[in-house]
């Protein structure tokens, strides 16, 4: 699973503040980061998407030099770890695992 190709994604299950994540792959392939950034996190929330996109952004990174990364890339990544908190880690919505993601609705409500 961690070796995932975006394309084998189901993004039209997914969901994000604003519909599904069918526009996740063009925004990842163009480094729309800011936009991605609204997508996986609002509001302190996180949603069904935020674990694809940043198993495909962690895997892009991986092959990166330090100065490819852009301050929008970096701002993402604080987005998401600014949203985890520990109510987070004791939330009754945790999964075992990021496929039973598709059943749920919104994967961190934030509350």
């Amino acid at each position: 699973m961690l070796n995932q190709n975006i394309s084998d994604i189901p993004w039209q299950q997914l969901t994000t503040p604003y519909g599904r994540g069918t526009d996740i792959p063009r925004l990842i392939e163009q480094e729309q980061y800011q936009e991605l950034t609204e997508l996986i996190e609002h509001q302190g929330t996180l949603w069904q998407v935020t674990p694809w996109v940043l198993l495909i952004l962690l895997q892009k990174l991986s092959s990166k030099n330090v100065e490819e990364v852009s301050l929008a890339e970096i701002e993402l990544y604080l987005a998401v770890a600014h949203a985890i908190t520990e109510d987070y880690h004791n939330s009754t919505h945790n999964v075992s695992t990021m496929q039973e993601l598709f059943g749920y609705e919104i994967f961190m409500d934030g509350k």
